[in-house]
């Protein structure tokens, strides 16, 4: 070993001047060394991003910066017992690069995206930069790599809002539009096209302000473009809310949209334009105002009322119909009170809540306290799912046509010159109390009277007097009779009564007070006062004697009107009862049996 070392000195030392020139040679390679070196290490460190040193044949780690340690996790030193594809997720990936890349100086590779694994188990996307060289005869390669996490939860949070925006722009069920600062229209979505009437191509070729726009304001007449929402967004630079708006078609079709616009503080940018259809809306709206229209019009009376019969609604005929001014008046009283019979209010409306509908006749009482005669239809009012919140009742003033009504059942049954029942209707009521008879077995009589001479009466002092004297008679007759007594115009001159629960005797003396009021009337006339006189006739029915029971009206008023005529026989101005004979084989002129009034 000596004297190798001593000839390899003997071989390097030539002379005193020649060996001080090599050692000052090699001084300066190994200072220029130590500063390249030097420099070398201050990069490497100084690097934010995570350097490597990797050695291609075996992956080696030979050298890893502060920033990669702090980046994977471990120590620098751990690092360095590391190789390359144990940071790797995708080591197969990684290997394929390490072996694969070329030896060149000017041989850049770049990886925009790779998944590296920390020391934790961590994995995380990088960006690897690196250049392939030799190094001590040895290929390598220096790897700076990034990690790009943030980067890439942003470009994911990026994708996410654009793709929020594509389906919101597209699928979303408003009209969207974007104009550019000038007012042009540059974008616009599918549902714009629908709404506008216009496809996306002649959509963009206009102006937001154009006059090819044929819009209106709601109540039809032409809007001009700087009320439209768009243009003062723009020009006001503020969002301008909720302009209703009609798009006009062709064929004069109006599609109705509620618009919103905003500016876009971006460069280049105009506004936002938002517009929703409001057409169905528009509709609904006028069909409720029709039907309100409908309501406060209507002839008939309405109201509303919550369950418990407090007036919520009424509508201006109810205010006329009871008398009242204004609702103020009304609502939140209690229905009830508007009826004659509260009671049967109360009954109408528990009837009302358990069947769910009602109709029929009330009597109203206005405000100052007359009654009125109401037709009423009531129902209840249901919600969505069928369950009753409100009650509704329409109501129809039918006083006049009642009044009417009982005007002309007055005229059917009533003689219009005298006022006392006419023949048909006097019957009727006749074979109702001889129904009542038959069955419980009272007395019942009927008297029938005419009037003596009337003919003369007519021709001595003319038919209005006669007319006159015919209503003076049927006075004073109805003033002698009960209100359970019937009395009728038999026709001309003669009248019948009906007396419930009356023998003949009792009979004779209604008939001869109504005999003596006759007698004394004087009807005042320039040929002197006018007098009559009655002939009076009194049947009894022989409910008792008859077989069975059974006696009609029809053959006691003829044994009534026999016993008149055989007053009128006695000289006139009496009264006869009907007798009975004892036999029944017929009633023939011989068989009957008159006892006048003397």
């Amino acid at each position: 070993m000596a004297k190798k070392n001593q000839s390899r000195v003997k071989r390097t030392v030539r002379s005193p001047a020649g060996s001080r020139t090599d050692i000052t040679a090699r001084q300066r390679v190994e200072e220029a060394l130590r500063e390249s070196e030097a420099r070398y290490r201050e990069l490497f460190e100084a690097e934010s991003d995570a350097v490597f040193l990797i050695d291609n044949a075996t992956g080696n780690i030979l050298e890893a910066n502060s920033a990669a340690a702090a980046l994977y996790g471990y120590s620098q030193g751990e690092l360095l017992t590391k190789r390359n594809v144990d940071l790797s997720a995708e080591p197969e990936e990684t290997q394929r690069v390490t072996h694969g890349t070329p030896i060149s100086s000017e041989q850049v590779v770049s990886i925009p995206l790779r998944y590296h694994r920390k020391k934790d188990g961590t994995v995380f996307p990088v960006e690897i930069t690196g250049r392939f060289f030799i190094r001590h005869g040895r290929p390598v390669h220096i790897a700076a790599i990034r990690d790009i996490t943030a980067r890439k939860q942003a470009e994911t949070e990026l994708h996410i809002a654009l793709e929020k925006y594509r389906v919101l722009f597209e699928s979303f069920p408003l009209g969207i539009s974007i104009t550019d600062a000038g007012g042009n229209l540059i974008e616009a979505n599918r549902e714009s096209e629908r709404l506008l009437g216009i496809p996306r191509d002649e959509h963009t070729r206009r102006k937001y302000d154009g006059p090819e726009w044929r819009i209106v304001r709601p109540d039809g007449t032409p809007m001009p473009a700087d009320e439209y929402a768009s243009v003062r967004a723009l020009k006001e630079k503020r969002l301008v809310e909720n302009v209703e708006m009609g798009i006009v078609k062709g064929g004069g079709e109006i599609t109705w949209i509620s618009v919103t616009a905003a500016p876009i503080p971006l460069e280049g940018y105009g506004v936002a334009i938002t517009y929703g259809d409001v057409t169905a809306h528009k509709q609904a709206e006028e069909a409720l105002r029709v039907k309100e229209w409908a309501i406060e019009s209507a002839i008939n009376a309405l109201a509303i009322s919550n369950l418990e019969g407090n007036l919520e609604y009424v509508n201006p005929a109810f205010l006329k119909l009871w008398g009242y001014r204004s609702q103020a008046e009304v609502l939140g009283k209690s229905a009830t009170g508007f009826w004659q019979a509260g009671e049967k209010a109360e009954e109408v409306i528990e009837a009302l809540r358990a069947r769910g509908g009602w109709s029929g006749e009330m009597v109203a009482k206005s405000k100052d306290g007359s009654l009125l005669d109401v037709q009423v239809a009531a129902s209840l009012v249901r919600d969505a799912i069928g369950q009753p919140v409100r009650m509704l009742a329409s109501f129809v003033d039918i006083t006049d046509l009642k009044q009417a009504l009982a005007r002309e059942r007055h005229l059917a049954r009533t003689d219009a010159l005298t006022g006392v029942n006419n023949h048909r209707y006097w019957l009727e009521l006749a074979e109702h109390e001889f129904q009542v008879a038959t069955r419980y077995r009272p007395p019942i009589s009927v008297i029938m009277f005419d009037i003596d001479d009337f003919k003369l009466v007519n021709d001595t002092f003319g038919h209005a007097v006669g007319d006159q004297m015919l209503e003076r008679v049927a006075q004073v007759a109805r003033a002698a009779l009960r209100s359970v007594d019937v009395i009728g115009r038999y026709g001309g001159e003669e009248f019948v009564i009906v007396l419930p629960v009356t023998n003949g005797q009792q009979a004779y003396s209604v008939a001869e007070r109504i005999r003596t009021g006759v007698a004394a009337i004087r009807v005042p006339t320039p040929k002197g006062d006018a007098a009559v006189t009655l002939s009076l006739g009194i049947a009894e029915a022989l409910l008792a004697e008859r077989p069975g029971g059974d006696e009609s009206v029809e053959a006691v008023v003829r044994r009534a009107d026999r016993a008149m005529y055989a007053a009128k026989a006695t000289g006139r101005n009496r009264t006869s009862i009907y007798s009975a004979p004892t036999e029944y084989p017929g009633e023939s002129a011989e068989e009957q049996s008159i006892l006048p009034n003397d």
